[in-house]
């Protein structure tokens, strides 16, 4: 059985993100926007939203819909965001540099954790050439 690539489902995301604000983010790795998406959201709800509001939404059957739209508002632009960073992801495409000093395997060309002693992708050992290039290149 063979091991295919890794391409993160836009989908998972949308819903993760449904679920809590950032999680869409975090299932990506990209756990810096889900932090930031994460405060950005409570701070809207400390700071936009009337206290009013949501103390309504645990003791009344009335839900104040028009008073909760910053909060909609900052959710679905962080659900949009996860969806645009998982369609975007796929296997060759490069980071945005969150997860710090990434470097490319010499063997598949593709981005490998920076933790790592070889490549997730494809198995190839990161602090050894690439043994493919040198025998091409000998030929």
């Amino acid at each position: 059985m063979g091991y295919g690539h890794s391409q993160k489902r836009p989908w998972l995301a949308v819903v993760l993100g449904v679920v809590v604000t950032g999680l869409g983010h975090a299932y990506l790795g990209r756990w810096r926007r889900a932090v930031a998406w994460l405060s950005v959201d409570l701070g809207v709800a400390t700071f936009v939203t009337p206290e009013a509001t949501l103390q309504a939404l645990t003791t009344s059957a009335q839900f104040p819909t028009a008073e909760l739209v910053p909060i909609f508002a900052v959710t679905s632009i962080s659900i949009a965001d996860a969806y645009l960073l998982a369609h975007r992801a796929g296997p060759n495409s490069p980071s945005d540099g969150e997860s710090g000093t990434e470097r490319a395997c010499p063997h598949c060309g593709r981005s490998a954790e920076p933790e790592l002693e070889f490549c997730q992708w494809c198995s190839t050992r990161l602090d050894e050439p690439d043994a493919r290039a040198e025998s091409e290149s000998e030929a």
